[in-house]
């Protein structure tokens, strides 16, 4: 339990239909107060173009209970930061935690 001495809460994507045929996502927060601990990744920031601007985007890993469900359609939120989850390790022998890549959008 030291070793996640944070929390943060997961929340799912929903779609939800809207009365013109199509449908509005939406985010609920499915897991409140989950123990973790967030950290910026220390690699090389990739450049990506956005609005015809480079832009750099720095990667965060965050570290859960080893069995704590979570998908890459998912999002997090951590100290009022909401991340966006881009990679789940999991179907690992002996887990003892599980490692979830980040892009914070917010």
């Amino acid at each position: 339990e030291t070793l996640l001495p944070d929390t943060c809460d997961i929340q799912e994507r929903q779609q939800t239909s809207d009365e013109h045929g199509g449908f509005t996502l939406e985010w609920s927060t499915t897991y409140q107060n989950v123990p973790c601990r967030l950290s910026e990744r220390q690699t090389a920031q990739e450049e990506n173009v956005r609005g015809g601007r480079m832009a750099g985007e720095a990667e965060w890993t965050s570290t859960l209970p080893y069995d704590q469900a979570i998908d890459r359609s998912d999002r997090i939120i951590h100290n009022g930061h909401t991340y966006d989850v881009t990679f789940v390790n999991s179907d690992r022998s002996h887990d003892t935690t599980r490692r979830v890549l980040l892009t914070r959008i917010s």
